[in-house]
């Protein structure tokens, strides 16, 4: 996934948060507050009776944390792009208090973590996300198309009605709303 050059989030503008600052950090790093009064999309993201981050939101977060990491290098070979990107854990939006996620770029390594800010003065930190990042986009290993490769691996390619397969997913626990 490349990210835009400006470091612009074109999904939510405040998605990201702020940069922070310390002399006592070495590597980028971003705070950002996660509530279902913040971002009212989460609230059509229920999984199980919790209301689960989504994962294209955690790849919004890396891409425009690696954009505007990229940006403030001043470099045009600076890291764009996520390779090796592995979901360590969920993270279960609190109903009632934010979640304080952090996004940290260290060299070529990008990490996302939580914690809730309800918590004592001393929070446990769950790690939700990791990445590495490189300067160029991973070379393609095939030459087919982008359809090709949906209808190999769509199987057999019936068209499904929308309404069944939510009607499926809301039997196993899994409820989205408009949103999704």
């Amino acid at each position: 996934a490349a990210a835009d050059a400006a470091g612009a989030s074109s999904f939510s503008p405040n998605l990201l948060g702020s940069r922070i600052f310390s002399p006592a950090l070495q590597a980028e790093v971003f705070e950002t507050q996660i509530s279902a009064a913040n971002f009212p999309y989460l609230a059509d993201h229920d999984i199980d009776g919790s209301l689960l981050f989504p994962m294209a939101a955690f790849l919004e977060l890396a891409v425009s944390a690696a954009a505007a990491a990229a940006a403030a290098a001043h470099s045009g070979d600076a890291a764009k792009y996520l390779t090796n990107i592995s979901i360590e854990s969920p993270l279960v939006v609190p109903e009632k208090s934010p979640v304080a996620v952090q996004i940290v770029i260290d060299g070529a390594h990008l990490r996302i973590f939580s914690h809730e800010t309800s918590l004592s003065k001393s929070p446990h930190w769950a790690l939700h996300l990791t990445a590495s990042l490189t300067s160029s986009a991973a070379p393609r290993e095939t030459k087919i198309s982008p359809r090709e490769e949906l209808r190999t691996h769509a199987g057999s390619g019936t068209l499904i009605d929308p309404s069944d397969f939510y009607a499926r997913l809301n039997k196993l626990g899994i409820h989205f709303g408009k949103s999704f």
